[in-house]
């Protein structure tokens, strides 16, 4: 839980270095940040979070045109400079993270997460020949894994 929690934070501060540079824009952040991540990101996260930003004061929207559509720009804040390097630590933490799920997705990590997951939540309406299927496959998995993580 205590991963999950972090990661809005995680990505609070991706954004604000990233505004170090000037002004930037949801589309750019989304684009960035999957860039980084190797992570699909999804709008219902972020445009929250840059509102949320915006109300704690760590980076200002404002309001641009180009080519005639109206676009919402964000830039960092002082504060929000105060806040990035108070917790530069955390930022060094997040890119590490975010690094370690791009190599995972890489190596098909995330997507075998997502069908383990799928399984458990539909465990109890497999068949008992299924249910061995899994078991198998487990303690296979799971030997070659002790194997390369030395446990």
């Amino acid at each position: 839980m205590n991963r999950i929690r972090h990661r809005g934070k995680y990505i609070e501060l991706l954004i604000l270095d990233m505004s170090r540079g000037g002004r930037i824009h949801g589309y750019y952040l989304l684009k960035k940040i999957r860039e980084e991540t190797g992570l699909p990101v999804n709008p219902g996260l972020i445009y929250p979070l840059l509102k949320d930003m915006v109300k704690k004061g760590l980076i200002k929207a404002e309001e641009s045109f180009e080519k005639g559509r109206r676009k919402i720009v964000f830039r960092i804040t002082e504060k929000g400079e105060k806040y990035l390097e108070e917790n530069k630590q955390e930022l060094e933490i997040a890119r590490k993270y975010f690094e370690k799920l791009k190599l995972a997705k890489e190596v098909g990590l995330t997507k075998l997460v997502a069908r383990l997951i799928r399984i458990f939540e539909k465990i109890d309406q497999l068949t008992p020949e299924q249910l061995e299927v899994i078991r198998g496959i487990t303690r296979e998995l799971e030997a070659k894994l002790i194997d390369i993580a030395g446990e």
